[in-house]
């Protein structure tokens, strides 16, 4: 009997011990109390708290601070989402944690406003020369969420009412808030604006934004007045996103009365065949399908009108007999035309070599014959062609011919003499030589094939030869005098 007193009493106190243990009140955490913008979907988080097997979490939510009538929400998580609450509301929160042995005491009460309208970002307010498939971007941070779509609106008139009036009903995903428009109008203003709906509410309409599309766009290069541009010079525009094509004009006339146009894809075109030494003006104009924009401002310049030579300077003396001539590459042009003579006219029957043009930045040529006469001051001068037009010549450049390693070449173009020429084929040299010499003598055609071969000694003072070429042909020769290092070379005319 004693025993049992002693087992109910334990039993009692057990039990007693039991009913003093509770579920703690849970700690909320987000949003915070009075926080402004939160999206329908509102996570509403807390801090968890020990209790059963079966603990649980009860959430009220309600418009009204003493939760008359509230949205009941249930989780074993420390969190939870909301769904659809109404925009730009005043809503108030607790939260409670139960399990076997019953429940806590309700947290305090936190309030929370949901979001009011769309914030908008892209193109920035009252933006100018914007592109025609631009993207309309809003809610840039992605805080309006669990809604189901955006409504966007758009049109040329505040009103939102005008034929031209567009609307874009988006279905909401997540992290994606921005829409791309195509084919505006140019130089237009637009007005825009957003509204978020889910099947509960709609939100206001965000606040009117207005933007106004590019009416034309600039010109880069060749620059403004540019000079010496290539007669296939590049032209260069800014790129228009949002364009199907480019039309470009090039005129010598300011006006563009006699401009041709040609059409590009890309936001570069070449010039083409341009002559020489010409004013060149030029403009371009973008378009899509619906509409184009105006003409650029137009640009200004000057094709090269001469060719920059390089090598040999002017008045350089010392040079071989087979000269290596070097001067500033021209594009857009199919050759050169090299002229060299002794005459600063270009009189005497200058040599002339046409060299195919190359694309590197300058051009580099070496005379292969034939040979230049020794102690001889020649000139040359560079122009450039194409199939339209040739460049001038500019300003010729002087040098002098002297072999290397005979610094007082006894053979020299005014030590020798041929008479007559023309003549029928009979001709007499005098040779003037400061000492005695052997000279190698040949005759060769306008190719500088070989006809004939001899060879002279010279005495010291004047040698007169006479040269028997009556079995040749009427025409033209050259006549080449060669001693040690030094050339002297002479055109022969045979006339019947």
């Amino acid at each position: 009997m004693k025993k049992s007193a002693i087992f109910l009493i334990c039993l009692f106190a057990s039990l007693t011990l039991l009913a003093d243990i509770t579920v703690y009140t849970p700690a909320q955490v987000a949003p915070k109390d009075g926080a402004d913008y939160q999206p329908p979907n509102v996570l509403l988080d807390w801090e968890p708290v020990a209790g059963g097997i079966d603990l649980h979490y009860d959430v009220q939510v309600s418009i009204s601070s003493d939760f008359t009538d509230p949205i009941l929400l249930t989780t074993t998580m420390s969190s939870i989402n909301t769904s659809e609450l109404l925009f730009d509301t005043q809503y108030f929160w607790r939260v409670r944690a139960a399990d076997q042995s019953g429940s806590s005491n309700w947290s305090p009460a936190r309030s929370f406003k949901t979001a009011d309208v769309v914030e908008l970002s892209k193109p920035k307010k009252n933006g100018t020369d914007i592109i025609p498939n631009i993207f309309l971007e809003w809610d840039k941070n992605s805080e309006i969420t669990g809604i189901t779509h955006f409504d966007v609106e758009l049109d040329q008139v505040n009103t939102f009412d005008s034929p031209n009036y567009h609307r874009f009903l988006l279905p909401f995903v997540d992290g994606i808030n921005k829409y791309q428009m195509e084919d505006l109008y140019f130089n237009v203003d637009y007005f825009w604006r957003v509204r978020a709906i889910h099947s509960k509410d709609t939100s206001e309409w965000s606040q009117t934004w207005k933007f106004t599309t590019l009416e034309t766009f600039e010109l880069k290069r060749p620059k403004d007045n540019a000079v010496d541009q290539n007669p296939d010079q590049e032209l260069i525009w800014d790129k228009i996103s949002g364009v199907n094509a480019y039309l470009f004009q090039i005129d010598l006339d300011p006006n563009f009365a006699t401009a041709k146009t040609y059409e590009t894809i890309n936001d570069r075109a070449n010039a083409e065949k341009l002559h020489f030494g010409q004013v060149y003006h030029w403009r371009v104009l973008a378009y899509h399908e619906l509409d184009s924009t105006e003409w650029t401002d137009p640009f200004q310049f000057t094709t090269i009108d001469h060719v920059n030579l390089l090598q040999p300077e002017d008045g350089q003396g010392g040079l071989s007999v087979f000269p290596t001539f070097t001067w500033e590459s021209i594009t857009g042009i199919t050759s050169y035309c090299l002229e060299i003579d002794d005459s600063p006219d270009f009189s005497s029957d200058p040599i002339h070599k046409s060299v195919a043009a190359v694309t590197t930045s300058k051009v580099t040529y070496s005379l292969p014959g034939p040979a230049l006469d020794s102690a001889t001051t020649y000139y040359w001068r560079v122009c450039a062609l194409h199939e339209y037009d040739s460049s001038g010549w500019g300003q010729a450049r002087s040098f002098t011919v002297i072999a290397t390693g005979l610094e007082d070449p006894s053979l020299n173009a005014a030590s020798v003499e041929i008479a007559p020429n023309p003549g029928s084929g009979l001709f007499t040299l005098t040779i003037s030589s400061a000492s005695p010499a052997l000279l190698s003598v040949s005759v060769m055609d306008l190719v500088g094939q070989s006809i004939q071969s001899l060879e002279w000694n010279l005495t010291q003072g004047l040698n007169k030869r006479v040269l028997d070429l009556r079995d040749l042909q009427a025409g033209i020769y050259l006549f080449r005098l060669h001693q040690a290092n030094a050339v002297v070379t002479r055109k022969l005319v045979i006339q019947r």
